[in-house]
C-alpha cells in the first residue's frame, strides 16, 4: 500500500470552476494540510501569515514550528460565543487564551498575538502584506463573509487564502459568493480536514 503525502496529492486536484468550491483529494488535519499547501505551493515569499481564531493556539504553533523564518498574526478576542456553540463560553475562551499564550510563547516574537475580533485586528495589517491568511473563526455566513471582506485585502497577488469547517452551513456559501464576483476558483478537502483554500 502506497501511503501518498498532502503535498503529492495537492498537484492532484480537480479542474476549478469559477465561482464555485470543488472537492480536492487532499486530507488529513487541517494544519498538515495547509502546512503542505504552503510547501508545496512554494507561497512563502514575505514569510508572514495570519490566523483567525487561534483557539488554543495550534495551527499557529505548528507552522511556525514547521518554517522558521514565518511570522504570524495570531487573531481571537477570547470572548464567549456560546449562542454559536453552546460549550463556547466565557471560563472555556479564557481557559483557550492561557493555553495559546503558552502554546505560542517559545515563538517569540515571530507569534503576535492580536486579542481582537477579526475585522478591528485586519485595519492593523497593510494591504498584500501577508502570503497566507487561515480564516478559522466564527463560522457563520455573515462571519467569515466580514472576515473574507476584511482580510482579503491583506494577502499578496498570488498569496493563498484559505479556512477551516468548509462543511458547516454558511461557510460554502460565503466563500462562494465571495469568489464569483472575483472569477476565482477554490477547493475544499475531506472532511477529516475540512479546509477550503483558494489562491489571490
Amino acid at each position: 500500500m502506497t501511503i501518498t503525502r498532502e503535498a503529492d496529492l495537492f498537484h492532484q486536484r480537480p479542474t476549478p470552476i469559477v465561482g464555485k468550491a470543488v472537492p480536492s483529494p487532499i486530507g488529513s488535519m487541517n494544519f498538515n494540510l495547509l502546512r503542505a499547501l504552503l510547501d508545496e505551493g512554494a507561497f512563502l515569499k514575505l514569510h508572514r501569515g495570519a490566523e483567525i481564531g487561534v483557539f488554543e493556539g495550534n495551527t499557529s504553533a505548528h507552522l511556525l514550528a514547521s518554517f522558521s523564518a514565518l511570522e504570524m498574526y495570531c487573531v481571537d478576542p477570547f470572548v464567549e460565543y456560546s449562542q454559536f456553540e453552546h460549550d463556547k463560553t466565557s471560563e472555556k475562551m479564557t481557559a483557550c487564551e492561557a493555553k495559546a499564550r503558552a502554546c505560542l510563547a517559545p515563538f517569540g516574537a515571530r507569534a503576535k498575538i492580536i486579542k481582537s475580533f477579526s475585522v478591528e485586528a485586519a485595519k492593523s495589517v497593510e494591504s498584500d502584506s501577508l502570503d497566507f491568511v487561515f480564516i478559522d473563526a466564527l463560522h457563520t455566513f455573515d462571519a467569515v463573509t466580514e472576515d473574507l471582506n476584511a482580510w482579503y485585502r491583506t494577502v499578496r497577488p498570488g498569496g493563498l487564502v484559505a479556512g477551516h469547517d468548509f462543511s458547516w452551513p454558511g461557510v460554502p456559501e460565503a466563500l462562494e459568493k465571495f469568489i464569483a464576483p472575483l472569477g476565482k476558483a477554490a477547493f475544499y478537502s475531506p472532511s477529516t480536514s475540512d479546509v477550503w483554500f483558494f489562491v489571490k
